[in-house]
Parts: C-alpha cells; sequence; structure tokens
C-alpha cells in the first residue's frame, strides 16, 4: 500500500481504486470548497480527481482538477497493467537561476532502468513561477513493476535529489 503522510486519512478501497476520504484533520474547509471548484468548472456529473493544498495564511488553494474517464459496458482489449509509476516533482531551494543540481547522477547509476523521464530545468535557467505551473523546478517519472520498488525508488529522488537556485 502506498506510504500516507502523517495527517492524511487512510485509503478507502472502491473497485480497486484508492480514494481517500476528506476525513485528514483541517478537512473541513475543502469539504466546503470543492463543489463549488467543480461548479465553477462547469462539471455537474462523474468522477473527478482534485488536489489541493493550504496556503501559509490557512487558506486553501485548488492546484488540480482532473475529470475521469467512466467506461460503460465491456472493454474489448484485454488490460495488462504492467508498470507501477511514480511522479516526483522538485522545487529548487532558493529564488533566481539554478545553481546546481545535486544526486542525480549517483540516482541515475543505481536507478536509470527504471526512469521514464527526467525534466529538471537546467543550470542558469530561471526558477519557475510555483504559483503559475504544475511542473515546479522540474519532475522525475519512475517505474517498476513491483510497487514496493517503485515507492521505494520515488521516496530516495524525493529525498537525495536537490536543486539549488541563487
Amino acid at each position: 500500500m502506498p506510504r500516507m503522510l502523517a495527517g492524511q486519512p487512510k485509503p478507502a478501497y472502491v473497485a480497486g481504486m484508492v480514494a481517500a476520504a476528506f476525513v485528514a484533520p483541517g478537512a473541513k474547509s475543502i469539504r466546503a470548497i470543492a463543489p463549488t471548484a467543480l461548479r465553477v468548472l462547469g462539471l455537474r456529473t462523474g468522477l473527478t480527481h482534485l488536489e489541493w493544498f493550504r496556503r501559509p495564511d490557512g487558506s486553501i488553494a485548488v492546484s488540480e482538477v482532473a475529470v475521469r474517464a467512466v467506461t460503460l459496458g465491456r472493454i474489448s482489449q484485454p488490460i495488462e497493467r504492467r508498470y507501477n509509476t511514480a511522479s516526483i516533482f522538485k522545487r529548487a531551494r532558493g529564488a533566481g537561476r539554478i545553481t546546481r543540481c545535486e544526486g542525480i547522477d549517483e540516482l541515475l547509476a543505481e536507478f536509470g532502468a527504471h526512469v521514464a523521464a527526467v525534466d529538471l530545468l537546467p543550470v542558469g535557467a530561471q526558477r519557475r513561477d510555483w504559483r503559475a505551473t504544475s511542473l515546479s523546478d522540474g519532475v522525475v517519472v519512475v517505474r517498476h513493476r513491483e510497487l514496493a520498488k517503485t515507492i521505494e525508488m520515488a521516496d530516495r529522488f524525493a529525498a537525495d535529489l536537490h536543486l539549488y537556485a541563487g
């Protein structure tokens, strides 16, 4: 099972999918905002994925909403899940232009066969405005047949890959 952050709700399993209910401490405000955010986007029915975060001033920001497709009937092609995947988004420490990237060479040497994509800002590039992009200053995508190995790689890239700006 994927590791949940401290204070996050325990997932509920529904038809092979994981759905985290809004039961975490402090989630009352997102329960009030989420329906309005969906209505503003014109969504009336269906399944969605909604990401949100709490700003330093305590207010809520909805950062992503995605509609999930629902299939009625039968799918004519066999479905095979080959890989588990994880995306690790990185923000540089500091302001201004990227000055260095630490840890990427070691991580690629260890996990390179399982890295599907690396899109990090190069040295010299201006940091992205985190309020205007979902990519932050870069992303790494890893994949593996075993969920535990995927989680291990994601944790390592999250902990050991560092971008710096100055």
